[in-house]
Order: structure tokens, then sequence, then C-alpha cells
């Protein structure tokens, strides 16, 4: 069992240390990304949005130039700095950053229309009560929208899939399975209404750097990689290309109905 207050402060020291490798990352910041997102949570005009462990806020500032008002929290000050700076410098008045444990966020019931969280349910050591937290603060009528990675089905997949992302970001807790996803949106009585499967590619260097491994882990990683390319499944497509490895995360995006 984690200690949640434990992992939270794991969490700040980790992305205050590698925040600024983590933003650099494409899929973390790249427009047409962020705006497919904006475009699958059908946001109105007159729509409250939260977004549900913003990291640097790229996705929450995307959403405020859609709707009436839009908030990002997240436990990490370093991330919020970043933020709150760069929606300054563009001017978004309908935007606000704050802190918050996303277990038991300080927001009330049925506050926002949309309630959306990406790439951060496996860090989460009980992404169930979070969910339901999710499900509180967003409005009868209103959609939960979740996106991130997925893990294999097979449990040894998953476990070398885990093993691999820990050894590179030790907030990582567990990537959950496609039915692992269901199974707790039909125990939080949130009805799926629309999914889509997705890949993100990285370069190992690339995505190496991210996480900021010690000489250690990062060797580890490489060699689990390598191994991946010969052909030891790791339930994630990895190839080599001009000399480089190369991987992917296979992700989904569900919609749900509150």
């Amino acid at each position: 069992m984690i200690d949640n207050e434990s992992h939270i402060e794991n969490i700040q020291r980790q992305f205050t240390r590698q925040g600024a490798a983590y933003t650099k990352l494409n899929y973390v910041k790249n427009e047409r990304g962020l705006e497919k997102i904006v475009g699958l949570a059908r946001v109105g005009d007159s729509d409250h949005v939260l977004d549900v462990a913003c990291g640097p806020g790229y996705l929450t500032m995307a959403f405020a130039q859609h709707c009436e008002a839009a908030t990002g929290v997240d436990a990490t000050d370093a991330f919020l700095d970043t933020a709150r700076e760069e929606a300054a410098q563009r001017g978004l008045t309908n935007i606000q950053f704050i802190n918050g444990n996303v277990e038991a966020l300080e927001i009330s019931d049925s506050e926002y229309d949309r309630v959306i969280c990406r790439a951060a349910f496996h860090h989460f050591p009980d992404p169930f009560l979070v969910l339901k937290e999710m499900k509180r603060v967003c409005k009868p009528g209103g959609s939960v929208i979740v996106l991130d990675m997925i893990a294999s089905e097979d449990t040894r997949e998953v476990k070398r899939q885990d093993e691999i992302e820990k050894l590179c970001d030790p907030t990582h807790v567990h990537a959950l399975s496609h039915s692992e996803f269901t199974d707790m949106f039909e125990k939080a009585n949130l009805e799926c209404v629309f999914n889509k499967v997705g890949e993100t590619s990285y370069r190992l260097d690339e995505w190496i750097e991210h996480g900021g491994p010690d000489k250690e882990n990062e060797k580890r990683i490489r060699d689990l990689m390598a191994d991946a390319v010969d052909g030891e499944s790791i339930g994630h497509p990895v190839w080599r290309e001009d000399n480089e490895i190369h991987f992917a995360h296979r992700g989904m995006a569900y919609v749900l109905s509150v």
C-alpha cells in the first residue's frame, strides 16, 4: 500500500527536478494534439473545465480558448509556476491554476461541465478514488474525460512495462489495461460513451531524459528496450530507426457521461 502523502512528496521532487525536460516532450504541448482533445470533449463557450493533474498546463490553456473558464489543479508548484507564466504571456484571463491533492479536491460538488485528466492515472496510488473525485465535481449531464497509456492485458508484459516506467520515473505506480479502466468506470457508475485507441511515439533518448534516471537505471532501461527490439515482448511497439531505439505508448481516450 502506497502512502499518498509520501507519494505526493515524491511527485513534487521528481517533477520539480525534471519539469523542464518533461515539458520538452512533443505530446505535452503539441497544439494539434491539444486541439483534438478539446474537440473530443465537445466543450462549449459557457462551459467550465477542470484539468486534473494539469502539469505545466498546456491542455488547460487549450481549453481556456474555447470555454468560459478553465482551472488546472496539480500538486507540483514548479509546474503551476510555469503554467501561470505561460498563461499570462498568452493573455488568458479566464484561467486559474491551483495546488491540490487530486484524491481530495477542495472543490464543491457539481462545479464543472467537463473534468479531464491526461497522462496521469498511471501515477495515482488509488486511481478509483481520483475518478470518484472527478465525477463528484462534474455537473450532472457533464463529461469526465480520461486519457492515458494502456497496459497490455498480458500480466507478464505489464509487469515488464511497469518495471521500465519505474526505472525511468519512480512516481509511476501502475499502467492500467483497457479492461481495468472499463471495470473502474463501471464501478463508478460512469457510462463510457466514446473511446479511441492511439499511440504516442518517442525516441528512447528523449524519453529517458524526461525521467532523468541514474546511470544504473538508465542502463537497465536500455538493455530491456534492446531486448524488446530483438523480440522480447513488452506490450509496446519498440523498433530501431537510424541507429536509435524508438518506442510507442499505446493509449486510450475515454469520454464518460455523468
